[in-house]
């Protein structure tokens, strides 16, 4: 026993437990090495295929379930009203410009029969003014002569009224009140001639004065204007002048309001045009749909549009590009443009929306989605 207790060598049946146990485990660590190794062998296959695949294929489309409730949606449908808003506003700015178009009509109206009323009044009054003046130099000539043949057997009698009662007082055969009595007769004869020459300055002034009145008229009448350095003959001419030219005056203001209002019409009807081009466009929007229906729809980059038409049979992987299925058809492409992430590497793609048909509500949480065939044909 003693010689056993000393020695450097262990019993043979430990030996051999401790040399299986060690075996045993450097198998299992060359195993599990080896499958580390292969996984990540096989990660990085899977990686660099799914990037060649992707870098190649151009059938791939992203699903996506758009609800009213989308923030996207959201934000398209607030501008929608918003726009709609502006394009009844643009209704209510023409009403009011048709409304002043209408006004100024009206009041170019008006000022045109007042100046054809005018004209016509002036000339009406010119005509009766040549009548009346034409009556009032007859009656001048006439005056004239009758103060001619007033006049001159008035001056001879008071000529020699007067000196016969000069001759009566004289030799005493009249007496003084009798002379003062005949020199009162004469003095109402000198006054009444008097009165002839006041009548008839009068009536030459009323002449002066119709004549230049009707000249004023007649002037009017070829031309209501007041050019330059041209001076109106008579203070009535000048008013029915100003009045006139009042009624012009307010004539092409409404002319200019009219020519404004009208182009203001052509230019709301365009910015009308626009915005109903604009109202389509996001009434016809997907999104904008979306927010009175839920809609299934699919993000296609425009590399891969081509590809993707209507009709064309959808598949979905459970394994990204293995164990394929059919899982719908693509319906219609939706117009608008539209920005989306890469289904691999997150940056943004621009492209458009496809509405599509799903037969397996499992297909729309997948990552995507390929149309025509499956990517690996299985």
């Amino acid at each position: 026993m003693n010689q056993f207790a000393h020695a450097s060598v262990r019993p043979p049946i430990l030996s051999q437990a401790t040399s299986k146990l060690s075996k045993l485990i450097m198998t299992c660590y060359r195993w599990v090495g080896f499958s580390v190794l292969i996984a990540v062998l096989l990660g990085l296959v899977s990686y660099i295929g799914l990037n060649v695949l992707y870098l190649f294929n151009r059938g791939w489309l992203a699903p996506a379930i758009v609800s009213p409730t989308d923030a996207r949606v959201l934000d398209l449908s607030s501008r929608a009203a918003q726009e709609r808003w502006l394009r009844e506003k643009l209704e209510g700015e023409r009403a009011e410009l048709e409304a002043r178009a209408k006004r100024a009509h009206r009041v170019i109206g008006v000022e045109k029969n007042y100046q054809a009323a005018l004209r016509d009044s002036v000339a009406a009054d010119a005509q009766n003014r040549q009548a009346g003046l034409s009556q009032l130099y007859a009656l001048n000539q006439q005056y004239r002569r009758a103060k001619q043949e007033i006049e001159a057997p008035s001056e001879a009698f008071a000529a020699v009224s007067k000196e016969r009662s000069e001759q009566q007082l004289s030799a005493q055969l009249i007496d003084q009140d009798t002379m003062t009595a005949r020199s009162r007769e004469l003095a109402q004869i000198a006054q009444s001639k008097l009165s002839l020459r006041e009548r008839q300055v009068e009536l030459g002034a009323r002449v002066s004065t119709m004549s230049q009145e009707l000249a004023a008229l007649q002037s009017l009448s070829a031309n209501f204007g007041l050019g330059p350095g041209q001076k109106p003959l008579t203070y009535s001419a000048l008013g029915v002048v100003h009045e006139y030219s009042q009624s012009v005056l307010t004539m092409n203001s409404a002319e200019d309001d009219v020519t404004s209002s009208e182009r203001g019409i052509a230019a709301l009807d365009r910015a009308a045009e626009h915005y109903d081009n604009l109202l389509k466009t996001l009434e016809n929007a997907p999104l904008v749909r979306a927010a009175s229906e839920k809609l299934t729809l699919a993000f296609v980059p425009y590399e891969n549009l081509h590809n993707v038409s209507p009709g064309a049979t959808l598949y979905g992987c459970k394994y990204q590009v293995i164990w394929c299925a059919r899982a719908g058809k693509v319906r219609a492409v939706l117009e608008g443009e539209v920005v989306a992430k890469h289904a691999l590497y997150g940056t943004d793609l621009r492209g458009q929306f496809v509405e599509i048909d799903v037969e397996d509500g499992q297909a729309m949480k997948l990552p995507v989605l390929h149309a025509n065939r499956p990517p690996l044909f299985f």
